[in-house]
């Protein structure tokens, strides 16, 4: 049988600056999240049409530009946006994807423009011994070469089974530093193309108050 829920604990307040204070700040949590959902909803709703002018832009001037933008409002508003190019830390949990991502982009280029792997990945490769001596270059190349060599020793003489290894790879998919801009080059239609690699772009609003210019 389930246990029952304990019932809340009573607490009177009885100071009246004490009890403003604390239904202040309620009032203010209600107003708040109701503000973050206002602002979540416009978000997601600006976003997307922010995000295509951007990319047009670079479509048209043939060139990945990040940075700020400045975007003019019919009644002369003008609202600022920073563009992030995040495609460092994109990454994918298994290189086998490489091969159906690659054959979804190659349907926005041109016959005579096909896309290859390597335009728009590379494959990192990271063995794991002990990860804080492993961020060492040299103490990682000595770890590496000695466990090689101890392998090939211990399976020599029968110690370590010939299926087995002591250095375990590791491989992971990654965006190349160039492939945004191969993908710009190569794509009838770059915004697909951005959206078949997981668009690794981010727009971020600038909201801060500036100074009228006297």
């Amino acid at each position: 049988m389930a246990s029952k829920k304990p019932l809340p604990v009573d607490v009177k307040i009885v100071g009246t600056q004490q009890a403003a204070t604390i239904n202040g700040a309620f009032e203010a949590k209600l107003k708040a999240d109701k503000a973050k959902k206002e602002y979540d909803t416009s978000r997601e709703d600006a976003i997307p049409i922010m995000m295509g002018k951007v990319l047009g832009h670079w479509k048209k001037v043939s060139e990945v530009n990040t940075g700020s933008y400045n975007f003019t409002l019919p009644d002369g508003t003008v609202r600022q946006v920073t563009v992030q190019n995040r495609q460092s830390t994109k990454s994918y949990d298994d290189p086998k994807m490489a091969v159906e991502i690659i054959d979804k982009l190659n349907q926005n280029t041109k016959d005579d423009a096909r896309l290859k792997a390597s335009d728009v990945f590379e494959v990192v490769t990271s063995h794991h011994v002990n990860p804080v001596a492993m961020t060492m270059k040299p103490v990682r190349e000595r770890i590496l070469k000695m466990l090689t060599a101890l392998e090939a020793e211990m399976k020599g003489e029968g110690t370590l089974a010939p299926e087995v290894s002591l250095v375990l790879e590791s491989k992971s998919l990654n965006l190349a530093d160039h492939a945004l801009g191969r993908l710009l080059a190569l794509s009838d239609d770059f915004e697909a193309s951005m959206d078949i690699i997981g668009n690794p772009v981010t727009i971020n609003m600038v909201t801060k108050v500036q100074e009228d210019k006297k």
